[in-house]
C-alpha cells in the first residue's frame, strides 16, 4: 500500500471517528432555530404554557431545564412534563432528552400582578455531536384577571352585606320603600 493511500485512509478514518469535527459549522441552526420556545397562559390564569419545537435532528436536555421567577409576587410549583428519552450522551452520560417537541405545564401561584416575569433555562445538542451552550430565556406575560372564588360570585352576597356607603344597600331600600308605602297606606286608609 503506498504510504499516500495510507495517509488517506488515516485522515478519512480520523473525520469518521470524530464527527464533530468534519461538520460544517453552517450546516447546523442558530440555537434559536434548533429550539423555538414560546410561551402563553392557560385560560384559568394559573398555569403557564412552555412550548419547545426541537428542529429534527437535534434534542434539549431535562436536566438542563431551569425556572425561576424574576416578578416579586410568583411564585413556581413543580414543572409537569413528559418522560422524555433515556440518552446515553458521551458528554454528560445516560440523561433523559426530548426530540421534536417538548410541552411543560408550570403552576403559578401570584399575587393580583397583571403581568410576570419568567427566567427560563435549557440546553441542547445537535444529534452529530455538537452541543449548544446553556441558554437562559426571560419570558414576560400579561396575566388575565384572576378567577374570583364561587363564594364571591353570589348575586344575592351584595345584597345582604352593607354597602359601606352613605345610602343603605339595595336590600334595606327596598325593605325601607315597602314599609314606608306600607305606612302611608295604612294612614290613608284610616283617614279615609
Amino acid at each position: 500500500m503506498s504510504a499516500m493511500l495510507k495517509n488517506w485512509l488515516f485522515i478519512v478514518s480520523l473525520l469518521t471517528a470524530f464527527p464533530a469535527w468534519s461538520i460544517n459549522p453552517d450546516q447546523l441552526l442558530r440555537v434559536d432555530e434548533a429550539f423555538k420556545l414560546s410561551a402563553r397562559v392557560a385560560d384559568t390564569g394559573d398555569v403557564l404554557l412552555l412550548d419547545w419545537h426541537v428542529a429534527e435532528g437535534y434534542y434539549l436536555y431535562r436536566n438542563k431545564l431551569k425556572f425561576s421567577p424574576l416578578s416579586e409576587n410568583l411564585e413556581l410549583g413543580e414543572p409537569d412534563m413528559p418522560a422524555g428519552e433515556l440518552k446515553h450522551d458521551p458528554n454528560f452520560g445516560d440523561v433523559v432528552v426530548f426530540h421534536n417537541a417538548l410541552n411543560v405545564r408550570l403552576p403559578v401561584n401570584r399575587a393580583l400582578d397583571s403581568s410576570i416575569r419568567l427566567k427560563v433555562g435549557y440546553q441542547g445538542c445537535a444529534d452529530v455531536g455538537v452541543c449548544y451552550p446553556p441558554q437562559t430565556q426571560i419570558i414576560e406575560l400579561k396575566l388575565p384577571r384572576p378567577i374570583a372564588p364561587a363564594k364571591d360570585l353570589d348575586p344575592l352576597a351584595g345584597l345582604l352585606q352593607p354597602s359601606g356607603g352613605v345610602g343603605l344597600n339595595l336590600l334595606q331600600d327596598s325593605l325601607f320603600f315597602f314599609f314606608f308605602f306600607f305606612q302611608v297606606m295604612v294612614r290613608l286608609m284610616d283617614d279615609g
